[in-house]
């Protein structure tokens, strides 16, 4: 079950509107309090007829910075940095009409700063009755400090009080259609307060809309291929339908190489057009590194020179790091785990340097360290592959693993192999597979584990 730890905020409370004809250009937006911004059209038509927008043109300033859009639905990697956000959507519609909306005041505050109110709301399957869900945080999880109390508020267009509440997920039947501002005051244990506020537009046209909630994870080597993007859909019209670029048809999808990745969401109702979401898998390097970690240096003499080298992989435990470089040349291969200790969860650039007597040879390169690297488990991290070089078929061990999904890739990143299993001694045919250097990844649940096997035919 995904577990949304973030924020989705709506539309704030500063805008410039220049609207002719029937359609209305607007939208929502979702921070997840890191690094993300989702801008989610939710444009509609005046007169409540069905929208049909046929072109999107956004622009997103931050931090000195311009982005430039044209799906219905961009994310924006805004990193951890706090600051002011202006957002502009002109869309067009199949009936020649055009629309501009502009938020001028959207906050980016990393959750690390202090404590933050924010809440979503959705449809409850009854007319204009909807939860207010809190996805409040109290701050720096190093403080320990907890919420204490939820004050909301709903007020209409005229400033009439409609509702108030102490608890913290309410539910309210709105009036009808029409503008609404709803507030949320926290206060937790340790003296921090904050007030969140948003203006809803209830209009006919929003109960096709839908709001998506992307959690991207970039590649974490140079070249990887374990990216994943793990999203979370909502809205009124389940189940919903998902076409990927890439040919998955799943909500999630995983196994994925640096680049951009754009999903179809249709919905039940066949009313509702389905939108699409376009998201990027970035490389290490795109980052701006936290930092460079160096490790002892290695006393080894090789006996070949190495024309080529790279990371088969990482691992997480705690504050540090293990690397696995490989370093080729000649026709042989040696493997080197390499310890490093990091402060924060982030991209960095690692350096190896071997020594032999007086001369020593140093390699760099750039990984990216995420929480989902951990592994907790030590069952999963005993997992051995044997023979290795091997011919024609290999044996994967998975001690006490009931239920794991093993899925293998090829050295550009292509899944060749997958299935799911709850047996602790696997065998896999690779009888078909070129010679070359493939890689293993094995999932149970959160845990997981990466490693490299080579086929020798």
């Amino acid at each position: 079950m995904k577990k949304i730890l973030q924020t989705l905020v709506f539309i704030l409370a500063t805008q410039a509107v220049f609207s002719q004809a029937q359609c209305q250009a607007y939208f929502t937006y979702y921070y997840n309090g890191v690094s993300l911004l989702s801008l989610n059209d939710a444009s509609y038509n005046t007169d409540s007829s069905t929208i049909n927008v046929t072109a999107w043109s956004w622009t997103a300033d931050f931090g000195g910075v311009s982005y430039t859009y044209n799906t219905a639905n961009p994310v924006v990697q805004v990193g951890n940095y706090a600051g002011l956000l202006t957002a502009c959507l002109t869309i067009s519609t199949s009936d020649g009409c055009t629309s501009t909306l502009c938020d001028t005041s959207i906050y980016i505050i990393p959750y690390v700063i202090s404590c933050h109110a924010e809440f979503s709301w959705q449809p409850n399957g009854i007319l204009y009755n909807y939860t207010l869900s809190d996805y409040s945080s109290a701050g720096n999880p190093a403080s320990g400090a907890s919420i204490t109390s939820w004050s909301w508020i709903i007020t209409d267009n005229l400033q009439n009080t409609l509702f108030t509440s102490t608890i913290q997920n309410p539910a309210f039947t709105f009036p009808g259609i029409g503008y609404y501002h709803v507030c949320l005051t926290i206060n937790t244990d340790i003296g921090c307060t904050d007030t969140q506020c948003h203006s809803i537009n209830l209009n006919d046209s929003m109960l096709c809309n839908l709001d998506v909630f992307p959690n991207i994870s970039n590649v974490t080597v140079i070249g990887g291929n374990d990216g994943f993007i793990d999203l979370t859909v909502m809205g009124a019209n389940t189940p919903f339908i998902f076409n990927w670029s890439n040919g998955e048809i799943t909500e999630d999808i995983y196994g994925l190489t640096s680049g951009y990745y754009t999903v179809t969401i249709g919905q039940n109702d066949s009313v509702c057009p389905p939108i699409n979401c376009t998201f990027q898998i970035l490389e290490p390097f795109q980052n701006v590194p936290i930092d460079t970690l160096m490790a002892i240096p290695i006393d080894s003499c090789l006996n070949f020179t190495v024309d080529s080298f790279s990371v088969a992989s990482i691992s997480v435990q705690g504050s540090v790091v293990t690397v696995i470089w490989i370093l080729t040349g000649s026709g042989m291969t040696v493997t080197f785990p390499v310890t490093y200790v990091f402060s924060n969860y982030g991209p960095y650039m690692v350096v190896l340097q071997i020594i032999c007597g007086k001369s020593s040879e140093t390699y760099t390169t750039y990984i990216n360290i995420t929480s989902h690297l951990g592994i907790d488990n030590p069952d999963l991290a005993e997992i051995n592959t044997y023979p290795d070089p091997f011919t024609g078929s290999f044996n994967l061990n998975i001690p006490d693993v009931s239920n794991a999904e093993i899925r293998i890739f090829n050295s550009t990143g292509q899944l060749i192999y997958s299935v799911r299993t709850a047996n602790m001694r696997n065998q896999v045919n690779a009888s078909h597979w070129p010679a070359g250097m493939y890689f293993v990844r094995v999932t149970n649940g959160n845990k997981q584990l990466v490693t490299r096997i080579v086929v020798k035919q």
